[in-house]
């Protein structure tokens, strides 16, 4: 998720205006490829991506990942798959 602000700026340097243009030419760019929001005060802003954090960590579902481990005592080897952390010894 991509955030922009959208809050009038006085730009007038040619550097400000070359930079405005990019950015615009990069929204266009994505548009319909990425998510992206926009707001236009810093409280916006916060809440939108408080919200927006909660929504992905209340969905988010972690893998698991599975390790396979080899050790070898006195010239003899043991394997076995670890599923969990709490497996790693």
């Amino acid at each position: 998720m991509l955030y922009f602000c959208k809050r009038l700026s006085n730009l007038v340097r040619k550097d400000e205006l070359e930079q405005k243009q990019r950015v615009v030419a990069f929204k266009e760019k994505i548009t319909g490829q990425a998510l992206f929001k926009e707001y236009e005060s810093l409280e916006e802003f916060r809440s939108t991506l408080r919200e927006d954090l909660t929504k992905y960590l209340l969905t988010f579902k972690p893998r698991v990942v599975s390790l396979f481990c080899v050790e070898i005592r006195n010239n003899n080897s043991h394997h076995k798959f670890l599923d969990s952390p709490d497996m790693i010894s």
